[in-house]
């Protein structure tokens, strides 16, 4: 019995230790007195403890933390049972669907947050995280679209009778195709605001009773991409964490229950504190730096699927191109830093 990180598996050589992984003692304990099972395995793991069974079996505690860079060692070889292990990210619309029982819902859309940036800067706040996978390429139009799921999240959310909606973007809806995407089945009432604070003044304003609201929020995606000095990491997400407590603060002046839940389209690999990037292949300079838009098989990359098409995700530490002289990181492939992104809950609760 291991009391460890489910996580930690992936870094287990499984096939050569013939290792077969239980849920609970109990089903270990089953399968060995069951006399039909086969019995050629060399060993047998359940994860938790049960004291219940500490007589016949053995008990360790590993103090194993998997999220961390190392995590790229195993990444691509153990895809599928990391993928079985962390909450997808195209399941989180099903989630918060099925959680959903306040009188209004609240979804921020952060451009850019990876899990290992969230947990180095977000302080100061006490909330609910976990981990999420982006199980696909870790670039903004993808990551948005799994996020709201396919059906939305708002249409899911009209079904348990959240009928009125509001949205919150930098851009309008007629002038962005992935916009209009992300709000399909809104109402009219989609807003193109400059900042965070006209989203927080726009609600002061509303009434709030049975709504879904969703909010698109630059995060640190800009930051990489097109930045002429060093970026302040520290100080964005501290800009973030700031305009979470705003939120949950105007929320609880309102009067009503509100559940209130913030996700991230895909992390970033910096370049900052890397020395090893090597690149593996001659690419133009406006080339994606992380993964091709087809099938590439290459010993560095992981093919997936998104609407139809192919893509090869790179793995850490390879990039197609050098960087650009404005690019600060990169994401779009396959690693720790790009591909885990936190999921944040909090729920208000108000008292008649």
């Amino acid at each position: 019995m291991a009391q460890m990180h489910p996580l930690s598996l992936a870094f287990l050589p499984i096939e050569r230790l013939k290792l077969k992984v239980f849920d609970s003692a109990a089903e270990l304990v089953a399968a060995l007195d069951n006399p039909a099972s086969e019995c050629s395995l060399d060993a047998m793991l359940a994860l938790g403890y049960d004291a219940n069974h500490s007589d016949r079996l053995l008990s360790l505690k590993i103090n194993h933390q998997p999220l961390t860079t190392q995590l790229n060692q195993c990444l691509k070889e153990r895809w599928e049972l990391i993928r079985s292990t962390l909450l997808c990210q195209s399941h989180i619309a099903e989630l918060i669907a099925k959680e959903a029982s306040a009188e209004c819902i609240v979804l921020i859309l952060v451009d850019g947050l990876s899990w290992a940036d969230f947990s180095k800067y977000w302080q100061g706040i006490e909330i609910e995280a976990q981990p999420v996978l982006v199980d696909g390429a870790s670039t903004t139009e993808q990551g948005m679209k799994r996020i709201v799921g396919n059906p939305t999240l708002a249409e899911r959310l009209f079904a348990k009778g959240y009928e009125r909606t509001y949205g919150f973007s930098y851009w309008a809806r007629d002038d962005n195709a992935l916009t209009d995407h992300l709000f399909n089945r809104f109402s009219a009432n989609v807003d193109k605001v400059r900042s965070f604070q006209d989203v927080l003044e726009q609600l002061k304003k509303l009434d709030l009773m049975g709504t879904y609201i969703q909010i698109v929020r630059q995060g640190l995606d800009g930051l990489c991409h097109r930045h002429r000095d060093r970026p302040n990491i520290e100080h964005y997400v501290h800009d973030l964490t700031q305009d979470w407590a705003a939120l949950l603060k105007l929320l609880e002046g309102k009067g009503i229950s509100a559940q209130v839940f913030l996700t991230s389209d895909h992390g970033i690999l910096w370049k900052e504190g890397n020395t090893d990037f090597r690149v593996q292949f001659s690419s133009k300079h406006t080339d994606p730096p992380r993964y091709f838009k087809q099938a590439y098989p290459n010993p560095q990359t992981l093919e997936v699927s998104f609407e139809g098409s192919t893509y090869s995700l790179l793995t850490s530490p390879n990039l197609r191109r050098n960087f650009n002289v404005n690019e600060w990181g990169v994401h779009g492939g396959l690693s720790y830093e790009e591909s885990v992104v936190p999921l944040l809950k909090a729920r208000i609760l108000h008292e008649d």
